[in-house]
């Protein structure tokens, strides 16, 4: 998906986001995706999965 280039600015303040345990908001390339933790975990593999093979049929997960 693709939208215009934006910051995100979000509702919390720096100390509010530590406090979370949020260390930066910011975008990530797919590659650099694999190279940090991510939640869920295996991000960077699951976006490269959609990219490449496109969205896997939908379920319903209970929600």
């Amino acid at each position: 998906m693709q939208t215009d280039a934006f910051e995100p600015l979000p509702d919390w303040s720096p100390q509010q986001l530590a406090g979370e345990g949020i260390e930066e908001l910011r975008w990530f390339t797919a590659d650099e995706l694999d190279s940090v933790v991510t939640a869920p975990l295996g991000l960077g593999s699951l976006l490269g999965e959609l990219v490449e093979d496109g969205p896997r049929e939908a379920f319903d997960a209970g929600f």
